[in-house]
């Protein structure tokens, strides 16, 4: 089918609104649970949720993959999402580790930056090593992440499957470990400056920052709230910001998973990236 110019923009915000409906509907059955949680499992799942929220660009797919992302309904900017050779920076986490907040900070002092973000997977952290492309991994503890991580996706994933996909992520990580740098959650909530900071330090690279004022946080933080439901079809609450609702909900589900079996080897996973205070 040719490429229908018009479906981008506001329409094609609306059409994928109405996907995410249906895809939230199925999501709700037996079947599309198990899927979801199979997918989760093996580190799949959130990929395939980034690269549907990915912001649209308009005009027609400029290559065969970007024709066959648009097949099935991922007609975002994935491409610019992905680590390659034409990359400055790859940041990167499991969902929920800061890092909306980290990358709207870093575009914020580096505009014109090409920054690989947002697919919180593996794969992308190894190709930014491997290309050569100064990397930074955000990190939180996997009680806090699975948690606000299981509030994000509506608990439409089982916990075991989210505390795999948790799991997965930072082993895959872990043997590149020594050739990028690792900001912790908190310490990137409370001066995302930090991330500038150690990538400088590493890469030797000159990226900008400025201090967070009070009225610069502000401002990043409606950012994300403004751009983030209409670009995924989402309620409002779930916008990677803190809320009332978000923090009571993760509250009940901390104690659910604190008796996790599988708490254990995430917290394991967890230390063996951030857990001596490396940069």
């Amino acid at each position: 089918m040719p490429y229908d110019a018009t479906a981008a923009g506001p329409a094609a915000a609306v059409s994928r609104a109405s996907g995410a409906t249906r895809l939230g509907r199925l999501a709700q059955t037996p079947a599309g649970r198990a899927a979801r949680d199979r997918l989760a499992a093996r580190g799949l799942l959130w990929p395939l949720v980034a690269a549907r929220q990915a912001p649209i660009r308009s005009g027609p797919p400029s290559s065969v993959a970007e024709r066959l992302l648009a097949a099935i309904g991922l007609t975002g900017s994935v491409r610019e999402r992905l680590a390659g050779p034409g990359s400055d920076v790859c940041i990167e986490g499991f969902p929920r580790s800061a890092n909306s907040y980290t990358v709207v900070a870093f575009r914020r002092w580096n505009r014109d930056a090409r920054v690989a973000h947002h697919m919180h997977a593996a794969f992308q952290v190894r190709r930014a090593v491997r290309l050569g492309v100064p990397c930074c991994v955000l990190v939180r503890s996997p009680l806090d992440a699975v948690a606000s991580t299981l509030v994000m996706d509506r608990e439409r994933v089982s916990d075991d499957a989210c505390y795999l996909s948790y799991i997965r992520f930072h082993r895959r990580v872990a043997p590149v470990r020594e050739q990028l740098v690792v900001c912790r959650f908190e310490q990137v909530v409370k001066d995302p400056s930090i991330v500038v900071d150690r990538l400088n330090g590493r890469f030797g690279t000159s990226f900008a920052t400025e201090p967070v004022t009070r009225e610069a946080e502000d401002a990043m933080l409606a950012s994300i709230r403004r751009r983030q439901p209409e670009r995924s079809g989402l309620p409002e609450f779930l916008a990677a910001v803190p809320s009332e609702a978000k923090e009571a909900r993760k509250e009940e589900l901390r104690a659910r998973l604190a008796g996790n079996p599988l708490l254990p080897e995430a917290q394991a996973a967890y230390d063996e990236i951030a857990g001596d205070g490396r940069p």
